[in-house]
């Protein structure tokens, strides 16, 4: 849904989520998507936040996938002209439930399951069932409010200039995860309150 939805989309993207291991299937998606004049919202729940912590423990590898769809959204960012306010990236510390997609108009929605599949892993988002809502229907209006609420509660904000030297450093260097993580972080600016709405 999500694939063919950004096929068409020139006006909006809203992410969210932890891992961003389906996010970073559709990078290119992405790209194109603000070359065509999409702005981009982001609402991460990163692997140094509490709430990823008590999801996931402290041993799940996804900085990796963080850097790959950074970087693409940065470069499309560049490319286009697009300021901070335009392609932002923020960072929340409290658990999301459902991992929200808009694309134009749509919401993709579909909740975060702790089910595992029968090797005992975490099911992934691409393998929970999904919500497609178009219509401004009482649950779109949740679903939307919802994202502006975690959105107007995010804690960082990833400062994109910053985010390409550590990008480059990390690029051109055998950096550990741990290392990866801090010198994302160090990227990231506390924000002290929301100064502008989604």
């Amino acid at each position: 849904i999500l694939k063919s939805l950004l096929t068409e989309c020139d006006r909006m993207i809203w992410i969210s989520g932890y891992r961003l291991i389906l996010t970073c299937d559709l990078n290119n998606d992405i790209y194109e998507a603000i070359l065509r004049g999409a702005d981009l919202k982001a609402v991460i729940c990163p692997s140094w936040s509490e709430a990823f912590k008590m999801v996931y423990g402290s041993n799940e590898k996804v900085i990796d996938n963080y850097l790959k769809v950074f970087s693409v959204i940065n470069k499309a960012r560049k490319e286009t002209g697009k300021n901070g306010n335009q392609i932002e990236v923020v960072f929340v510390d409290k658990p999301i439930f459902s991992d929200t997609y808009r694309v134009d108009q749509s919401l993709i929605t579909g909740p975060y399951m702790h089910n595992r599949d029968p090797e005992f892993r975490r099911l992934m988002a691409k393998d929970f069932f999904s919500y497609n809502i178009v219509r401004e229907s009482d649950l779109y209006k949740i679903v939307k409010a919802e994202y502006e609420t975690l959105y107007s509660e995010a804690k960082w904000r990833l400062n994109w200039d910053k985010f390409e030297v550590i990008y480059n450093e990390i690029e051109n260097g055998d950096k550990r995860e741990s290392e990866k993580r801090d010198a994302l972080i160090s990227s990231c600016e506390e924000i002290v309150a929301m100064d502008a709405a989604v």
